[in-house]
C-alpha cells in the first residue's frame, strides 16, 4: 500500500460471482492488519522447540506440519514435538514427500541482528531425500521478497530409524541486518523421493566460544530432576505437565487442591531416564470434573519431590 501512504484510505474485501450455478464455499478472512511492512520483529535470541505448536511459522507449499512422538523421542530433540515437510498425521507418523514440490516453513517476521556479534542458526534435524532433491536454509534481508540459500543437505543423514543431529549455520554476514529464515524442501519431477526432513529445536543466537564450554543449550538434558510449569496455565479443560527424570526410578505425579487433598494421581510407575509429558483433563480420581481454582501438582522421583501451582479457570 506504499502508493497510498500519504492518503486516508478505506479497504474492502469483495467477492464477485458470475450468473452461472457453479459456486463454491465462499471466502473466509481473519487476522486483518494494516501496519508498517516488517514492523514486527522477533526477539533475539530466538528459540522454538515446537512444544507449543507450529504457530511461530508460516507453513506453505506441500504439507509442512507438526508431528508428535512418545518419549523417549527419536523424531524430536528436546521433548515430543517437531515439524516435518510430509506428516501423515500428528502422532509421529510421516509419509514421503511428493515430486516437483517446493515447500517451506518460514518465520513470519524478521529477527533484528543489529548489535549481534557472531549470530548462528542452530537446529536439530534428520533427512532422507531422493536423487536430486534437497533441503535448504534460506535467508532474506528484504522481508521475504528475495531469498539467499545459506546451507543445504542432500541424500540421507541420521536415517529415520536413528535420531536427530544438530546443525549450525553461520549468520555472521547478516549481523547488521534484520533477517527472515526459512526451511525449504525442493524436489524434482522424477519419482525418486524420500521420507523428507524433520526439523526441531530451532535457535538463532550467539555462537559459543571455540572450546564449547558455554554450549549448555545443546546439552539440554537437565542434570537434576526437572518439573516444568504446566501449559497452558491458566487452563480449561485440560493442561500438559512435562518433567525430566535424570535416572530410572519410581515416579509419581499427583494433583492436590488448595486444602492439601489429593485430587488425582496421574502417574505411579517405574520410569526410565528421559522427558515425559502428561495431560490432566481437570477431573478427579472418580472421573468428576473439578471446579475452578488453584491446584498443585507434585512430582516424586525416588526420594526427591518437586511441586508447582496451576490454575483452572472455567
Amino acid at each position: 500500500m506504499q502508493s497510498y501512504k500519504s492518503s486516508s484510505v478505506k479497504v474492502r474485501f469483495r467477492l464477485a460471482s458470475d450468473p452461472g450455478d457453479v459456486v463454491g464455499n465462499g471466502w473466509h478472512i481473519d487476522d486483518v492488519r494494516i501496519e508498517e511492512k516488517d514492523a514486527v520483529r522477533l526477539e533475539y535470541p530466538f528459540v522454538d522447540d515446537f512444544e507449543d505448536g507450529s504457530d511461530n511459522w508460516i507453513l506453505s507449499g506441500w504439507d509442512w506440519g507438526l508431528i508428535e512422538t512418545i518419549p523417549p523421542p527419536c523424531n524430536s530433540y528436546r521433548y515430543t514435538h517437531s515439524i516435518t515437510d510430509s506428516p501423515s498425521d500428528t502422532s509421529g507418523n510421516y509419509s514421503p514427500y511428493i515430486p516437483f514440490s517446493n515447500c517451506s516453513a518460514t518465520l513470519p517476521h524478521p529477527i533484528d541482528l543489529t548489535g549481534a556479534n557472531n549470530p548462528v542458526l542452530r537446529f536439530a534435524h534428520k533427512g532422507d531425500f531422493g536423487s536430486g532433491d534437497y533441503g535448504a536454509v534460506d535467508v532474506s534481508t528484504d522481508g521475504g521478497s528475495s531469498w539467499t540459500p545459506v546451507a543445504s543437505w542432500q541424500g540421507s543423514f541420521k536415517s529415520f530409524t536413528g535420531c536427530l543431529d544438530t546443525a549450525t549455520v553461520a549468520l555472521r554476514d547478516y549481523k547488521s541486518s534484520s533477517v527472515k529464515v526459512r526451511f525449504r524442501l525442493a524436489s524434482n519431477s522424477d519419482e525418486s523421493v524420500g521420507d523428507g526432513w524433520i526439523v526441531d529445536y530451532v535457535r538463532i543466537r550467539e555462537a559459543d566460544d571455540l572450546t564449547g564450554v558455554n554450549d549448555q543449550e545443546d546439552n539440554w538434558m537437565p542434570s537434576v530432576l526437572t518439573l516444568e510449569q504446566n501449559h497452558p496455565n491458566p487452563f480449561n479443560p485440560s493442561t500438559t505437565i512435562r518433567y525430566y527424570l535424570t535416572n530410572e526410578c519410581q515416579a509419581k505425579l499427583e494433583v492436590y487442591d488448595s486444602s492439601g487433598k489429593r485430587i488425582a494421581c496421574l502417574v505411579d510407575a517405574q520410569q526410565k531416564q528421559g522427558p515425559y509429558a502428561i495431560d490432566w483433563n481437570g477431573r478427579d480420581e472418580r472421573g468428576v470434573s473439578v471446579s475452578s481454582g488453584v491446584y498443585f501438582y507434585r512430582l516424586t522421583a525416588g526420594k526427591e519431590t518437586i511441586s508447582k501451582k496451576m490454575v483452572l479457570l472455567k
